[in-house]
């Protein structure tokens, strides 16, 4: 290139630089052209003024661009493919002779990302590398004494180490040569070789084996003393690089830190606590780097001393730092929280989202002892940020308390200071009550409902209005799950506060949240809202058309989401009108969504949850807007990925690398929003039924069908194929049998193709449940022989997998390499691949329902058999004895009469189960037993064995613990069953079994099962059983009982509910009088409710 060309580009440049866009934008046209049209002239331009002597802005802009051009992952930059060998060979012995005289620090720091950039792609393949000269040179460099060169080798090396570090080493001697070099480079005396030797030391242990990385480990401490001496300086840079660094170890290899884990805690803690001496960046990277280790080695963690107490204390520290160490109060009681100046996390933040962290990954035992203790400590202190930095951890580890005596230590300690003298304090007690409500629910609300609903109703009238909005906030927490009765005596008095909060002349945030307060109102108090329905939609009506600023649109869906509430607690006949004005209002919006809506923009979120609640609402006359309004939300399935340049810089994106190794991404808002759009949907067909919906099943498939497949959230996928057995089941439903083939057989060879490739375990068991539900919703006769066989081979295949994969995990977990927390991930795994083992056997399931005879013919029956036969032995572990009977409750279930010839296989074991030590193992076996009762010859064979087991697995004193209640309720509703269907056979014991079954219900774990034994108990009191009301009717006051903690709850429906007012209003006041004994007093207070709501039936 001549001198005139030379220039003649160094103008070009010069306009790329230029901030007039007229100036620019030519020249970045012109620039692409040329590229496009000759790559090689425009990289030896580019060479040419990066090697000059010329202009050192120019110099550096040429490198930047040079730069782009050589990464692969910018598919619309990268020429290296298309230059002439020339060319190439003139680029790499340019940047490895220029990397050595370079005399200015910027400039060479840009010519090492250069060649970072192209050494990464020419030396990544190790059969095959492009670049030779490379590595023995970075070697060379590194090995030198002055700090130059040593500086900028390291720099390569740290870019290289991910794609080349293997190679280079490839024997143990170079593992031995590197770690020489860098411990030279730790002890140069130049503090920037001693950051890049850290970096590319974390970079090893990061992306290498254990093996290449051991080596190294020894040089720890030299890492974490230079991070400690940058820290009193003032490169804040680098030692952010270098934490950022550790983070990233931390994260990924941790078992690097274990033989220096005091001495990592020791450093992390004293940075992060050192609030006078050092900045706030590396403060908080340093407490970052504990708190994920903690994440990824909570008991190695644990093991130093003092460290829960350290991490506590470092949390607290940075929670005192509220308003830095000034006092806001007087600007903060002015603005409202979404006024904040949120730019910068503060060290406030920092501490009080790692405490939740540091909870969660140390537990509760651990935890909350040295929590409470310093929550105590600064209570006592009593000035307002001590007081809210021991409120807001109180909030913090709401969700990892188990004990009800310490949900009351932290109600009581809440209500105190939800009446403090200072603002910011009731405005953290209220915080702090909305979370501890819905972390420790339902018992806060059962325990306390009227002391806290009291003091909420005051909070409301809080003079400060940020305090007083607050106050709504936490009420809607708290009030979510409060029951109806509790509720109703504060409805009058809360209505009247939040109306006058509603008018157009409040404050936009006070406005919003008093909107979520009256919606909760009315869900709760349901039919009993009617009174307050007019005057309060008018006002809804009047915001969701007048709030259209960008600052409203959350205003606006909350008025979306009262109304569609409201619909739902009044009913269709008094919501039909309104409900039109909404439908209209959302259909304009969704047509022009560009006006209306914006990334990340709340109000569709809204919008989408108030179509379900309106479609819910209207059922089938939902359908009248289907027409216009569900393309519309259609069209949010077509989702296309963009090509992402640098995943680093971006922000808010769900990535993924494509097998060319090209970098694609979706906003993770535009992900959700895709979610919410596949619930609205799974909506639509529930509630408008398939008379209604099934028109539009194979357009909504068409659209559905990529979703299949799709790879950037599991979620998404795992909702996909949800809705697509519901559309099954609407088609079905319709008769539209063809539709129904269509979409199983297309479904199946998808997901079976799928599933065969799959490594994640999560969507494995996802694709697995989705099958068998599919095959269930389709029904008979929609499958093949062929289809059948296949499905069977594919599944003993993938239960073989499954089997193997748990050997090898076993196998590792007992080789004695593990340490206690890899032990425990590996155990999380193994769980992870049990439901997928039992998601399997789920197919076999469905088609022994559905599909019996060919299920029997392609040999199904008889492997699943002969499975059952070799994991129900006592000798094998339990998680393989509980498979056997969840297979074995198939028999039942789906076999029915044709399952007795196994029964000798299984039976006896399964009735023994039902009081085993594993709760898992007694859930399965009582449900078993109850599923038996239907069979006739279980009353013979076994019905009198299994009351007597389940009865006995009744009166453990642990029955009701967390990891036992669902397996005690299986157990209750199988004792019913058996009572029900061979009271004769059962003897004089059949009295106190069905004594024991009533004083154990009501049912609350599985509201499904639930539903089905309290239908059962009205069904039999209104038949008036003997067995079931006692001798002189001795159980009817316990059967009242139960009925009133029935009554309205997710545990019931409107059938139940109806028949427990028949029954109790049948009974007359007398009789219901001589009853008080047997009742407490909320069940006393349920039968009021219930006597009431029976004279308005």
């Amino acid at each position: 290139m001549d001198q005139a060309q030379l220039s003649q580009f160094c103008e070009l440049l010069k306009g790329l630089m230029s901030p007039n866009n007229e100036v620019r934008k030519p020249a970045e046209q012109q620039y692409q052209n040329t590229k496009a049209q000759n790559p090689d002239q425009v990289t030896q331009a580019l060479l040419a003024v990066v090697t000059s002597q010329g202009d050192l802005t120019l110099r550096q802009q040429a490198s930047i661009l040079l730069r782009q051009n050589m990464r692969v992952l910018r598919e619309k930059d990268f020429v290296w493919p298309k230059l002439s060998e020339q060319t190439k060979q003139a680029v790499k012995s340019s940047l490895l002779s220029l990397i050595a005289s370079e005399g200015n620090k910027n400039m060479r720091h840009k010519i090492c990302d250069c060649i970072g950039e192209l050494g990464g792609y020419l030396c990544a393949d190790n059969s095959n590398n492009q670049w030779p000269e490379l590595l023995p040179t970075l070697l060379q460099m590194i090995a030198s004494s002055e700090a130059a060169p040593k500086e900028s080798g390291l720099r390569i090396l740290v870019d290289l180490i991910p794609a080349v570090g293997s190679m280079l080493m490839q024997n143990s001697s170079n593992d031995v040569v590197v770690a020489v070099l860098l411990k030279g480079s730790m002890e140069h005396s130049d503090i920037q070789v001693k950051v890049q030797a850290v970096k590319v030391i974390c970079s090893i242990v990061e992306s290498l084996p254990t093996r290449h990385w051991k080596p190294v480990q020894p040089l720890c401490p030299m890492v974490l003393s230079t991070v400690q001496s940058l820290c009193t300086g003032t490169m804040d840079d680098e030692v952010n690089d270098c934490l950022e660094s550790l983070i990233g170890v931390a994260d990924e290899e941790p078992a690097y830190f274990r033989p220096y884990l005091a001495e990592l805690c020791r450093t992390g803690f004293g940075i992060a606590q050192a609030k006078d001496a050092i900045e706030d960046g590396p403060r908080q990277l340093a407490f970052e780097m504990i708190t994920s280790l903690a994440e990824k080695k909570a008991k190695m963690c644990m093991k130093v001393p003092n460290f829960i107490t350290d991490a506590v204390k470092t949390c607290l520290i940075f929670m005192l730092e509220i308003d830095g160490d000034g006092d806001d109060t007087e600007a903060w009681c002015k603005r409202f929280a979404d006024q904040d100046d949120d730019e910068d996390v503060t060290n406030y933040e920092v501490g009080e989202e790692n405490i939740d962290r540091f909870a969660q990954a140390l537990g509760a035992e651990k935890t909350l002892p040295v929590v409470f203790q310093a929550v105590a400590e600064f209570v006592r202190i009593g000035t307002w940020k001590h007081k809210v930095a021991a409120i807001m951890t109180l909030s913090q580890v709401a969700e990892v308390v188990e004990e009800e005596t310490q949900m009351d230590e932290i109600v009581k300690l809440l209500l105190q200071h939800m009446g403090d003298q200072h603002p910011r304090v009731r405005y953290a007690a209220l915080h702090a009550m909305g979370q501890t409500a819905t972390d420790c629910t339902p018992y806060v609300q059962e325990a306390w409902s009227q002391e806290v609903l009291t003091a909420l109703e005051k909070a409301m009238d809080d003079p400060i209005p940020r305090v007083a909005s607050h106050a709504c906030a936490a009420f809607v927490n708290y009030a979510e799950d409060v029951e109806q009765e509790a509720l109703i005596p504060h409805v009058k008095t809360l209505m009247e506060k939040l109306y006058r909060k509603l008018q157009m002349d409040q404050p936009r945030q006070i406005r919003e949240q008093a909107i979520t307060a009256i919606a909760v109102i009315a869900g709760v108090s349901e039919s009993h809202f009617v009174s307050y329905y007019s005057h309060i939609m008018p006002l809804l009506k009047q915001t969701v058309q007048q709030a259209s600023s960008k600052e409203e649109r959350t205003l606006r869906g909350k008025a979306f989401e009262c109304l569609s509430l409201l619909g739902l607690a009044v009913g269709k006949e008094v919501f039909a009108n309104d409900a039109v004005e909404a439908m209209q209002a959302i259909v304009s919006m969704l047509r022009e969504p560009e006006k209306h809506f914006e990334d990340d923009d709340p109000l569709k979120g809204f919008v989408l949850e108030s179509l379900q609640r309106i479609s819910k609402t209207l059922g089938p006359d939902f359908g009248q807007f289907l027409p216009a309004l569900l393309p519309l939300i259609l069209n949010q399935f077509s989702l296309t990925a963009a090509e992402v340049d640098d995943a680093n810089e971006e922000q808010d994106m769900t990535m993924i690398m494509l097998a060319e190794g090209k970098c694609v991404g979706l906003k993770t808002s535009a992900i959700e929003d895709l979610a919410s759009a596949l619930q609205t949907i799974s909506c639509f067909v529930e509630n408008c039924g398939p008379a209604v919906y099934n028109p539009y099943v194979k357009d909504t498939a068409l659209k559905l069908r990529p979703l299949l497949d799709f790879q950037f959230d599991d979620e998404v996928k795992s909702l996909a194929v949800n809705v697509w057995s519901e559309l099954i089941s609407c088609a079905r439903k319709a008769n539209d049998t063809a539709t129904v083939k269509d979409l199983l057989n297309s479904f199946i060879e998808s997901m079976l193709k799928a599933m065969s490739q799959e490594d994640e375990l999560e969507l494995l068991e996802a694709e697995s449940r989705g099958i068998a539900n599919c095959i269930k919703n389709a029904g008979p006769g929609t499958l093949s022989e062929q289809t059948v066989s296949h499905i069977v081979e594919v599944c003993f295949n993938l239960l073989k997998e499954s089997f193997n994969r748990r050997a090898d995990a076993t196998a590792e977990e007992e080789s004695g390499e593990c340490d206690e927390d890899e032990v425990d991930e590996i155990r999380n795994i193994k769980e992870m691949d049990e439901c997928v083992r039992i998601a399997i056997t789920e197919i076999g399931g469905a088609l022994m329902r559905e599909h019996k005879q060919l299920f029997v013919s392609t040999g199904g029956l008889q492997k699943s058999i002969e499975l059952v036969q070799k994991l129900i032995d006592t000798r094998c572990m339990a998680q393989d004895r509980c498979l056997a009977l969840y297979i074995a409750c198939d028999f039942l279930e789906c076999l029915g009469a044709d399952s007795v010839q196994a029964w000798g296989i299984f039976m006896e074991p399964m009735i023994a189960a039902i009081t085993d030590n594993n709760p898992s193992l007694r859930q399965a076996a009582a449900y078993g037993a109850n599923v038996a009762c239907n069979i006739p010859q279980f009353g013979d064979i076994a019905a009198t064995a299994a009351a007597m087991q389940l009865y006995r697995a009744m009166q453990r004193p642990d029955a009701r613990n967390k990891d036992n209640i669902a397996a005690h309720e299986n157990a209750v509703a199988a004792l019913g069953n058996v009572c029900e269907k061979f009271e004769q056979r059962l003897g004089n014991d059949a009295g106190n079994y069905w004594a024991a079954w009533i004083k154990n219900l009501p049912l609350k774990q599985d509201e499904d099962e639930g539903k089905k034994t309290h239908t059962q108990l009205v069904r039999l009191v209104k038949e008036q059983r003997p067995g079931v009301l006692g001798a002189n009717n001795g159980n009817l006051g316990a059967i009242v009982h139960v009925l009133a903690l029935v009554y309205k709850k997710d545990y019931s429906n409107a059938l139940i509910d109806r028949a427990i007012c028949e029954i109790l209003a049948g009974l007359g006041e007398a009789t219901i009088g001589g009853l008080q004994g047997s009742l407490n007093e909320k069940s006393k207070k349920g039968v009021m409710r219930i006597l009431n709501d029976a004279k308005s039936m």
